[in-house]
């Protein structure tokens, strides 16, 4: 267990597993009961339905701790100190029986959960009457039991529970061990402590937490993904007693409900009694009917021949237009509890036959549930089902394709990451490259600077007729030159290299001139010697000899003459090399949208420029106009493109805003509808609605409701709750739900006004809205109500 601890804690292995676990606890007895405080030793076994459910058996048996550790030889000192604290424990008793457990969540290192059970608690003790001789007696009580606990997965097979209950129980008033006579009959409340060791078998490890191994398990389960809705019509056999006034009496029906998954599900089901009892025919008695819910648990994955085990209560309803078949008698309503296993038989994947066979505990064939002592007074009779069950839900996605679609992504995955790679290299080579060009063009500017200067000092030494100086500045002038040869050919060399790199590089100023040139000439041969602006624009160069041609007219980042012969002011020049996969795309829309824009208005001054450089020049009116003309033409056109781009930065910046409405206390965004039965001071059935406002951004809802009740007398309820939302299990399928509140309520024409106690859980998504199931504890369990509802998504 240490070594679990330093682990990564697990969740409770998934589908149908086995559990065993050896355990050990300590009662305290009712007051009213004359018994020491008792240890227990004892063993656990049954089935674990996913993370959440179990059904386990139960044998647990007292041991005299006190007597043990006294008559030992070998007990240290200080443990008989100890045990000099205990009290003697002189009663041997046993219980064997049932419970149910539910674990809160699951994936956590600690896990609340909730048990309820029942079973027989036998007490054997020797008693001696006076004057007769020592006699051994048995006496079996009928228990109940509920409690919470706390289960820490040490992994996923092992984890240590720790957990408290009540056991109540009514013992006989003639046992021995009663503090007083008159407290026999009456209901005794015992707490118990227990902890026990939980080993798990079976059941798979996987961890589903990607799409294709869901896909996969799924194929081999079900063949649905998520919540299926389940239509069962069929038939039923009730083996009525003969205290029941009632023959054993067939019945037509059926039930619905959802398997929240392939293992695990949950009904509501209604029958109605065929006219003649021991008749299966379609002419109904609808005086005679039974509803009510129950779960199934499957023991295996529903491929094939599958067992179940099922678990319910229901109401039976005789209206007192029953004719009664048997003579004298008169049957009455009353709740009932079943149980049993049944077997399901797959025809194919939306429909199944089923067939159960159950125990039933009927209310009015048996002593209330609060007073009955003796297990012989309950009177048990047997209930069957059998039918046809649809299943309608999402299909599970094929596996296969998944893969593929997953290795496909991977393969592209893959290439981007060696693309990106190459483009990191690239641009490592094509940094290299421009510094290499930067530090040629200086080199260039450099040798301009000092040809210029040789120029000046050449000219003042013609002036002067100094024939040595001007030897010594051309052959200074041809080393110079020679140099430049040399850069520019570097430069040219350079600009290849880069341009194989897949990248356009800047061009050098001659190589620039000469590219100009070409186009020009060719244009000239075509328009003529004189060529315009709208020659340009509306000739049949190719939109890169056109951009060449603008882009020396307006936008040449070099003081080189256009083909107007106006010299054009050189603009910067900002570039730029990103991976743009990794760039925000409203981010890259709106950074290049500036970009245009930034370009378009950098053009209208050297617009500008252009029209003042004309004038200056000496031109003629006619092709100043015809420049001035062509030149607004164009910044018309711009001025359209800046306020599209505008407007579009306009929509990106809209897409991007989310205006957050300030937070609401309470904001009503559910309702639902819920129906169940209700039972404590008066049986019936409860009909209501329900509001959820969730409390700020919490998982916390005020949820108040309102019902009727239908039954021997009509009630009603008015409640206000608080209900606190757990984390959801199951890949969101399932959320289960505390909440505690007040409220009044009618109930048997009584009203009162009593605290709620409620737990439950909501399913997955079923067409937009949630089914739920919830039990609620109102007052000391004087009014119950176990509700089924729909709930509305606003």
């Amino acid at each position: 267990m240490l070594a679990g601890i330093g682990s990564k804690a697990m969740a409770q292995v998934q589908d149908v597993s086995f559990t065993v676990a050896p355990v050990v606890g300590y009662t305290h007895w009712d007051n009213k009961l004359n018994l020491g405080d008792s240890p227990f030793w004892g063993v656990r076994a049954g089935f674990g339905f996913g993370p959440l459910v179990e059904i386990r058996g139960i044998y647990e048996r007292s041991f005299d701790l006190k007597g043990k550790l006294k008559n030992n030889s070998s007990t240290p000192s200080w443990l008989l100190n100890w045990a000099d604290k205990l009290e003697d424990s002189n009663v041997d008793i046993k219980r064997y029986g049932g419970e149910l457990k539910l674990n809160l969540w699951s994936n956590a290192f600690v896990t609340p959960y909730l048990t309820a059970g029942g079973g027989i608690m036998e007490f054997g003790y020797t008693a001696t009457p006076v004057g007769g001789a020592a006699t051994s007696y048995k006496e079996k009580q009928i228990y109940g039991a509920g409690g919470v606990g706390l289960k820490f997965n040490m992994g996923r097979r092992v984890s240590l529970s720790l957990e408290g209950k009540d056991l109540i129980f009514n013992v006989n008033p003639s046992n021995r061990y009663l503090a007083s006579a008159a407290n026999g009959g009456e209901q005794l409340h015992n707490w118990t402590g227990q902890a026990s060791l939980d080993i798990y078998f079976g059941g798979t490890n996987y961890d589903s937490g990607d799409a294709i191994s869901r896909a996969y398990r799924n194929m081999y389960s079900d063949g649905f993904r998520g919540v299926k809705f389940v239509l069962e019509p069929g038939v039923a056999y009730v083996d009525y007693p003969s205290a029941s006034g009632l023959e054993p009496q067939w019945f037509l029906g059926g039930s619905a409900g959802f398997d929240l998954s392939s293992i695990f599900g949950i009904r509501g089901f209604y029958y109605s009694a065929t006219k003649t009892p021991g008749t299966l025919d379609f002419n109904l008695n609808n005086e005679l009917r039974m509803y009510g819910g129950n779960f199934i648990a499957r023991l295996n994955m529903p491929r094939g021949l599958t067992p179940y085990l099922n678990l319910g209560a229901g109401y039976r309803e005789v209206t007192g237009k029953f004719t009664p078949t048997v003579t004298g008698a008169t049957p009455k309503s009353g709740l009932f509890l079943f149980g049993g296993g049944g077997l399901e038989i797959p025809l194919f994947k939306y429909v199944a036959l089923y067939g159960s066979v159950n125990a039933m505990l009927s209310e009015q064939e048996n002593p209330a549930i609060t007073s009955v002592t003796d297990p012989a007074d309950v009177k048990v009779n047997a209930f069957y089902q059998a039918g046809v069950r649809f299943n309608f839900g999402r299909s599970n996605r094929d596996g296969r394709e998944l893969y593929q679609s997953y290795s496909d992504a991977q393969t592209r995955s893959e290439v981007a990451r060696l693309q990106e790679s190459n483009l990191e290299e690239m641009n490592a080579l094509r940094a290299d490259y421009d510094a290499r060009i930067k530090k040629l063009n200086a080199q260039r500017a450099d040798y301009d600077a000092r040809i210029k200067k040789l120029n000046e000092e050449l000219a003042d030494a013609v002036s002067r007729r100094d024939t040595v100086t001007v030897t010594r500045v051309l052959r200074e002038k041809n080393e110079v030159a020679d140099r430049i040869t040399h850069v520019d050919n570097q430069t040219t060399q350079v600009a290849t290299q880069s341009a194989q790199q897949g990248r356009t590089v800047t061009l050098t100023k001659a190589q620039f001139d000469a590219l100009v040139n070409q186009v020009v000439s060719d244009l000239k041969r075509e328009k003529g010697s004189q060529v315009s602006v709208s020659d340009v624009t509306g000739s049949n160069l190719s939109d890169l000899d056109k951009i060449l041609l603008l882009n020396a007219l307006y936008r040449s980042p070099y003081a080189a003459p256009n083909f107007l012969g106006q010299p054009v002011q050189a603009q910067p020049q900002v570039q730029q090399s990103q991976d743009a996969s990794k760039v925000d795309p409203n981010i890259a829309l709106v950074k290049r949208l500036d970009q245009v824009i930034d370009r378009l208005d950098a053009i209208n001054t050297t617009q500008a420029q252009q029209i003042t450089g004309a004038q200056q020049s000496g031109k003629s009116s006619d092709d100043i106009r015809l420049i001035e003309q062509y030149l607004q033409n164009e910044q018309n056109r711009r001025d359209r493109v800046i306020v599209a781009g505008q407007n579009e930065k306009d929509e990106v910046y809209a897409k991007e805003v989310k205006v957050k409405p300030a937070k609401e206390t309470l904001k009503f965004n559910r309702a639902a509808l819920f129906v169940g039965p209700n039972f404590g001071d008066q049986s019936g059935v409860n009909v209501g609605a329900r509001g959820y406002m969730q409390i700020l951004d919490s998982q916390f809802d005020f949820a108040p409701d309102a019902y009727v009740t239908f039954g021997k007398k009509t009630g009603f309820g008015l409640n206000a709750n608080i209900l606190y939302n757990l984390p959801t299990v199951l890949d969101g399928a399932i959320t289960p739900y505390l909440g505690v509140g007040l409220g009044v309520n009618s109930i048997g024409g009584v009203s009162r006004f009593l605290p709620n106690f409620v737990v439950g859980t909501s399913l997955g998504n079923v067409l937009g809205g949630h089914v739920f199931v919830d039990y609620t504890a109102r007052g000391a369990f004087r009014n119950n109500q176990l509700a089924v509802g729909y709930r509305f998504n606003f």
